[in-house]
């Protein structure tokens, strides 16, 4: 696929009429992966944002629909969705004659800015606070200085020369169909079949007018070719598909002295108490760096993921964490709440009570899951209890 300039990048954005949008959803289960299902009022349909930045692939089209989803959450798209969902995008901007987005978003968790840059080599996408500071990044590229709490600067020229970039020749299609068509490896014939549809249009399940006015046949033919392309934009996604970890419980704790539950996700361990004897313990035997997480308001267990050597904990891993502080719970059943988490070294233990204790310079997380589904993701309710109490 050719890359996209800068003439091409303001086009798109007048094709998308993203002004206004609710981002519904958010998924992204492999790394360098994110889609945002955006509502756009007005009667004008739901359309899903891809993007992706893997190696010198840079990304960012409306495609027919997101997959399915094929595990947890990566680290960005998981905090995507627990700052960004619901939001709406109350601008869409470009900076200057730059492949750089800027998305401005509102909502119930505050403003926030979604800064995607499509440079090849350095593609990336960036979340930034109403403080400026960059919360997290698609990519984390320490060489660069891109890590969390940078400052996401870019000086725009305030004069252009004429540098002869156009928009390039589309034979009646949308320049976003185009696109999917060099992204995806789309034949002729299949652009042949499916005529003047939109790849907007399979987005909502919708063709264009000329497509309407044609018999049954013609509507199965486009159908077709719709199927065609939605299984040809899974082949080439299946090109650079990296498995996510897996969350696995230990079931021989007796052999290994531990009375808590213990979790495997993504090469960490991760501590939880049953009870409140329990729970005291694993603070005794956590190591001071070892982050510490409970649920906010609700009594519950004590978890630990313990560290390891030169390795921060990933973001992803911290929410697998959260999910199961929460659910070894009181809320429970609630389906989603607040989870909050420290260091150990930065808990104060209250005198004379039992696995008690009070966190200091903690953060908050929040998190959601299906209240019917065990974090390992089958249905095990019944076999376990409601969270230990302290």
């Amino acid at each position: 696929m050719a890359a996209v300039n800068w003439c091409e990048l303001n086009a798109l954005i007048e094709e998308w009429d993203l002004e206004g949008a609710q981002i519904q959803k958010i998924r992204g289960s492999y790394p360098g992966e994110v889609f945002l299902s955006c509502h756009r009022p007005g009667g004008k349909g739901t359309i899903t944002l891809m993007l992706r930045c893997i190696g010198s692939l840079a990304q960012l089209l409306v495609v027919p629909k997101a997959p399915p989803s094929a595990g947890t959450l990566q680290r960005f798209p998981a905090l995507l969705r627990a700052r960004i969902a619901g939001s709406r995008i109350v601008k869409l901007e470009q900076l200057g004659r730059e492949r750089i987005l800027v998305f401005h978003l509102v909502g119930g968790k505050g403003a926030y800015k979604l800064i995607v840059r499509l440079w090849a080599q350095r593609a990336n996408a960036f979340l930034e606070g109403e403080d400026g500071k960059v919360v997290d990044l698609l990519i984390r590229r320490r060489d660069y200085g891109e890590v969390p709490k940078m400052t996401f600067v870019h000086e725009v020229p305030e004069h252009y020369e004429d540098d002869g970039r156009r928009v390039r020749e589309t034979g009646g299609l949308s320049l976003n169909e185009v696109l999917v068509r060099e992204a995806f490896g789309l034949d002729d014939g299949t652009a042949a079949a499916s005529g003047a549809a939109s790849v907007q249009g399979a987005a909502q399940g919708a063709a264009g007018e000329g497509v309407r006015s044609q018999g049954t046949a013609s509507r199965d033919a486009t159908q077709g070719a719709a199927d065609e392309q939605e299984l040809d934009y899974e082949r080439a996604r299946a090109e650079v598909v990296v498995p996510p970890p897996q969350l696995k419980e230990r079931k021989n704790k007796k052999k290994q002295g531990l009375p808590w539950r213990v979790f495997e996700y993504g090469g960490f361990t991760i501590w939880v108490g049953r009870h409140s004897k329990d729970n005291d313990a694993l603070l005794r035997a956590a190591k001071s760096y070892d982050p510490w997480l409970h649920a906010r308001d609700w009594a519950g267990s004590h978890v630990v993921i313990r560290t390891k050597p030169g390795k921060s904990v990933p973001l992803d891993t911290l929410l697998m964490a959260a999910r199961l502080a929460l659910y070894y719970s009181k809320g429970r059943s609630a389906g989603s709440g607040d989870v909050y988490y420290t260091r150990i070294k930065y808990l104060r233990r209250i005198k004379g009570a039992q696995a008690k204790v009070i966190p200091t310079q903690e953060e908050n997380l929040y998190v959601t899951w299906d209240p019917k589904q065990h974090p390992l993701g089958k249905a095990a309710l019944a076999a376990d209890d409601a969270g230990s109490l302290e």
